[in-house]
């Protein structure tokens, strides 16, 4: 396998869970890849080289990018929600419909992360009604505590 072929595959964070040995070369990539913008290539290598990163107190590494937009967020609660979701927009499964949101990871203050995984489209529609069943659930339980203590 050469640099040029490490898109091929789907995203580094997919390709952790195959080995990582990919994710490993990919975050070793000191070069330009043909056909690929150079700044795509930063980013991806980038991300591979946290992902790859040995973890510290049992966390992985990070690094912001722009601290501004977090100085806008409002005040921590405990009833917050972090929520990302991660693509491939080269997955098919018939060569006509592209693009599959595998990952639906929900981080919350009391339990910790939860992942919601999809490896078609059947189950990237149950990761997203699960996700947005916890929402549900966790706006009513917002509102009763609100009501308790109006």
């Amino acid at each position: 396998m050469h640099a040029g072929q490490f898109v091929e595959g789907g995203p580094p964070g997919m390709l952790l869970q195959h080995g990582g040995h990919y994710a490993a070369m990919v975050a070793r990539q000191g070069g330009a890849v043909p056909g690929m913008p150079a700044r795509t290539v930063t980013s991806l290598t980038a991300q591979a080289r946290l992902q790859t990163a040995p973890r510290i107190d049992g966390k992985p590494p990070f690094e912001v990018a722009d601290p501004q937009p977090l100085m806008l967020l409002p005040n921590p609660d405990k009833g917050d929600l972090f929520f990302d979701f991660e693509g491939d927009p080269l997955w098919t499964a018939d060569g006509r419909s592209w693009g599959l949101e595998y990952l639906f990871g929900v981080l919350d203050a009391a339990d910790g992360f939860h992942p919601l995984w999809a490896h078609d489209r059947a189950q990237e529609r149950r990761a997203l009604k699960d996700f947005l069943g916890r929402v549900r659930k966790r706006r009513r339980a917002a509102r009763w505590v609100a009501q308790r203590r109006s």
